[in-house]
Parts: C-alpha cells; sequence; structure tokens
C-alpha cells in the first residue's frame, strides 16, 4: 500500500464522510452543515501517517471524535472560521489566523458554511523521529505547543510549503523522496517557529554538544559522495551518529560554514570540475542534475556567485 500520494475527493453525505476518516483510523461522527446538507471537497497529499490537505465546504460541517488519534492539527482558515471545543475549553479561529491543537484533546469541532481551509496533519510519530535526530536521543516528554499567534510570515510559510507539497502532483520528481523532505521542512519550521516545551533548549547553543572532526569529517564526505536532490540535514546527522545541532555546531566551528553551505558548495565544485571537461555528452544543464541540482536557473545563480561566470561560459570555453 502505497503511503505517499494525492488525491482529490467529493463528499455529499455524512456517512461517506464517515467510512472516509475510518479508512485513515480516524473515527468520527460526522455532523451535516447547513439546511442538513453536506458538500466536503477536498484535495489532500498523504505523507505516511501525516497529510497535507487544502478544503472547501459550501454547507459547513462538524465532527465529534470517538478515538484517540496521536498526532497535531495545523488548521488555517482562508474563509469563514472553526471552532472546536477540548477538556480544557473552548477555541475559534478565523480567516488568516493558525490554530495548533493536539488531536488527543478536541472532543468536538465545527465548521463553517463557505469555509475555505487548510489543513496540516502530523503524527506525533513524525515529531518524536525529528525531535530525535535535533537532540541526538529520543524525546523524554511529548511535545506540546502553546497557542500561537497568528504572526502573518508564519502562516504565509506554512501556507507556501503546504502548496508545494498539494502541487506535486504536476512534478516529475521522485514524489516519496521529495514529499518526505518537505514534511521535514514543515516539521522543523513547527517546532523552531511555535512556542513549544522544547524551544528553550533547542533555542539553546549550550545544549549542543561539538562533535569530534572524525564525525565531521564523516558527515562531509557522505554529503560529498550523494547527489539526491532532497538529502537533508537530518539524514547526514542520523548517518554520523549525531544530532543536527551538534551536526551544524561542528561545521561552524570546523568548516566556518552551514551543512547547507557546505553541501552547496561541494556540489559547485563538482560541476566546475564536470563541466571544464568540455564533453559536448555533459552539458551544464545535464551536469546541475548529475550533482544533485533539480533547479537548473537556481543552479545557474549559485555558479555565477561561486565563479563569476555563467556555466555555459565555461563549457564553452572548454570546448575551445
Amino acid at each position: 500500500m502505497k503511503t505517499y500520494f494525492h488525491a482529490k475527493m467529493l463528499i455529499q453525505n455524512a456517512e461517506a464522510a464517515s467510512e472516509f476518516f475510518q479508512a485513515y483510523d480516524t473515527d468520527m461522527e460526522i455532523y451535516p452543515g447547513h439546511s442538513g446538507k453536506l458538500h466536503y471537497q477536498k484535495k489532500f497529499f498523504m505523507l505516511g501517517k501525516s497529510f497535507v490537505s487544502f478544503t472547501i465546504s459550501h454547507s459547513g460541517w462538524g465532527y465529534k471524535m470517538r478515538n484517540e488519534t496521536d498526532g497535531f492539527l495545523i488548521t488555517i482558515p482562508h474563509m469563514g472560521g472553526v471552532s472546536w471545543k477540548t477538556s480544557l475549553g473552548k477555541y475559534k479561529a478565523s480567516a488568516g489566523s493558525l490554530a495548533v491543537s493536539d488531536m488527543r484533546e478536541i472532543s468536538i469541532s465545527t465548521y463553517a458554511e463557505g469555509i475555505t481551509y487548510t489543513t496540516i496533519y502530523i503524527d506525533n510519530s513524525d515529531f518524536f523521529k525529528y525531535l530525535s535526530a535535533l537532540l541526538g536521543a529520543p524525546p523524554k516528554t511529548r511535545i506540546h505547543f502553546d497557542q500561537p499567534s497568528a504572526e502573518v510570515w508564519k502562516v504565509s510559510f506554512i501556507i507556501g510549503l503546504s502548496n508545494t507539497i498539494l502541487g506535486l502532483e504536476n512534478s516529475n520528481a521522485p514524489l516519496e523522496r521529495v514529499a518526505s523532505s518537505l514534511k521535514e521542512s514543515l516539521i522543523g519550521f513547527l517546532i523552531y517557529n511555535f512556542k513549544n516545551n522544547y524551544s528553550r533548549v533547542l533555542h539553546s547553543v549550550k545544549g549542543a554538544a561539538v562533535p569530534t572532526p572524525s564525525q565531521i569529517r564523516i558527515a562531509a564526505e557522505y554529503m560529498i559522495s550523494n547527489v539526491e536532490p532532497d538529502l537533508t540535514v537530518v539524514e547526514v546527522a542520523i548517518f554520523s551518529g549525531i544530532s543536527v545541532r551538534s551536526l551544524q555546531t561542528g561545521f561552524k566551528r570546523y568548516k566556518n560554514m552551514t551543512p547547507i553551505q557546505f553541501l552547496r558548495s561541494e556540489r559547485l565544485r563538482k560541476s566546475r570540475e564536470i563541466i571544464l571537461k568540455g564533453d559536448a555528452l555533459h552539458t551544464p544543464r545535464e551536469v546541475a542534475c548529475q550533482v544533485g541540482f533539480l533547479n537548473y536557473y537556481v543552479f545557474c545563480q549559485y555558479y555565477i556567485q561561486a565563479f563569476g561566470e555563467h556555466p555555459n561560459v565555461t563549457f564553452q570555453k572548454a570546448k575551445k
């Protein structure tokens, strides 16, 4: 069974809606909206146990949770609003705001008539995995988010990243690899930019152990030999046996740059070596893909910054 895939759906009765959610281990009692009708149109991308979606509901709708879902729901209304009830009280989110909710605490939720909204569900197992990589050890307690303020730039960033994930249906890139990398970026943004019980330790420089030069060498060699365009810092840290924070601290100390800057620098160096051979079978565009750049125009920008000339100029000189 595929765990990374995109789909679209239109549901117009409560029974079908219940069946849909049960298929993803979420048992809900569905309440129709305006005049007892239900219009629920959804575009979504499954990211393993997590997902991103964009929903339109002309009628509005609601639900009552019947089981415990172990994850977190990020809701961003674009039009209309949503309200929900937990053991701690009642909450509301209006158009342009963002709400982070622990699904284990939600009992009832109601979506207004004519609502459109972006939803991101991150399973707790994904947060656990990412926090383990950041901390260098399994987290001792479950992550808990404070109710965030609706800062416009944060909302815009998450919407943009969500739209990028949803837009992967038109991409020719390896679906699971790219989607997994984008999910990781989304989780990282949430952890670092929305106050939670790990914020203090993650933002503390003192908490990051400085790795040995040999560990940084292992990480560097892994990055140099890897041409996957969606290689992430988390993957490098896991391979090297250190936390993400330690990896970043070590590269700053021993390489005077971030891991991402090092990776980009090495890929640019490798691309120039290949282009300088003047092989007609390896055009600059082909070389960009060969060393791990999916976007040729971004590659050209970085190449010009690094070497002071366009890769096509280097290629023409090498041919002569």
